[in-house]
């Protein structure tokens, strides 16, 4: 070992000493309370806790007792008034609709089916189970296997109870999803087993 460590080991041992017998000297004699100073606290307590309140502003109860607040400001009103052109209005595009309420594109048919997978989507979420499962199932018939639209049969038959049909689409899933869906379908009282 270095000299520079011996120093330091032997510089540690003697701090870690000292702090261990402040520590007990402090333990060992508890500090007598000083009577005159709390003697002393006690009267200046008592004599902020008596101390008389300051008078009220007599202005400011004056002020609550009669309203000054000056008068409403009345703005004159033109000579003549302004004069508002209306917006042209936008040119209206065709729409895009769906292939499940019978219009068609005439562009791609796989906005079609997009356009679908969102309204089941949207069905979902505002509750519409029954329009969902019915409007998956037609995606389904065209792009079988779509994950998202097996997704929503999954959940909106846990969510009416129907487990054979939940189950029917479950098995079709990727074993991630179906793990997912598993614990979805627990809350609702439907639980599948392989």
């Amino acid at each position: 070992m270095s000299l520079k460590s011996i120093a330091v080991a032997v510089a540690g041992t003697l701090t870690l000493g000292a702090l261990i017998l402040l520590m007990l000297d402090v333990r060992a004699a508890p500090a007598a309370p000083n009577q005159a100073k709390i003697a002393d606290a006690r009267a200046r307590h008592k004599r902020t806790a008596v101390a008389p309140t300051p008078p009220a502003d007599p202005w400011s109860t004056a002020r609550r007792e009669a309203d000054t607040s000056p008068p409403p400001v009345t703005r004159p009103r033109p000579a003549v008034e302004p004069t508002v052109t209306p917006r042209a209005p936008a040119p209206s595009l065709p729409r895009a609709t769906t292939a499940v309420t019978g219009t068609n594109l005439d562009a791609d048919p796989r906005l079609d089916m997009a356009t679908a997978k969102d309204e089941a989507n949207r069905l979902y979420d505002r509750q519409d189970f029954e329009g969902a499962m019915n409007l998956a199932m037609k995606v389904l018939a065209n792009e079988p296997g779509d994950i998202r639209m097996l997704r929503v049969m999954v959940s909106a038959g846990c969510q009416m109870g129907d487990a054979d049909k939940a189950k029917q689409f479950w098995v079709q899933l990727p074993e991630h999803d179906k793990n997912q869906m598993a614990r979805r379908c627990q809350r609702f009282g439907v639980t599948f087993t392989d």
